[in-house]
């Protein structure tokens, strides 16, 4: 037999690091560690999905409240123009808000029934 028949003919075997006692339980504990700590940073952390989606659920009540205020103070600014400068609109706000009337006029109020 030549020297390549006995290479042929040996079984190979993959060469295996030795392992020892509780070393791919180790391993298993670390990855599963890690797993769930990247987890927790991406889900739960300060800067995880849940606070981004709180924050952008804040933001849009935010900007809804803002236009709303937006068009009170149009409003507002459109009363006080009116205000300044219509004697018009003043008498009307003093009747309407305030009860109050010309020499010689009656004021009648209505109830509403129910």
């Amino acid at each position: 037999m030549s020297t390549a028949e006995r290479i042929a003919s040996r079984k190979l075997y993959r060469y295996r690091k030795p392992t020892y006692p509780g070393q791919s339980r180790a391993r298993r504990l670390i990855i599963i560690f890690l797993v769930l700590w990247v987890g927790y940073i991406f889900i739960g952390g300060r800067h995880g999905i849940i606070k981004i989606i709180t924050l952008h659920r804040e933001k849009a009540r935010l900007e809804k409240r803002e236009a709303e205020l937006r068009g009170k103070l149009k409003e507002l600014e459109l009363q006080s123009k009116l205000m300044q400068k219509d004697p018009f609109y003043i008498e009307k706000v003093a009747r309407e808000d305030f009860g109050l009337a010309k020499k010689g006029e009656i004021i009648y109020r209505m109830q509403n029934s129910k």
